[in-house]
């Protein structure tokens, strides 16, 4: 039986895809679904 499921999140179609289907995974199970939303910094350089 699955109780967790982590799925990453950058904000693309691919990773919403990802979200949907981990949904689907958990909702049988009553399984806790977890995301983790990733951010890309950039750094700038200062004058």
């Amino acid at each position: 039986m699955i109780y967790n499921i982590i799925v990453t999140d950058d904000g693309t179609e691919v990773s919403d895809r990802a979200i949907e289907i981990a949904s689907e995974i958990a909702k049988p199970s009553n399984a806790h679904l977890t995301l983790l939303h990733v951010l890309i910094l950039l750094r700038t350089q200062t004058p």
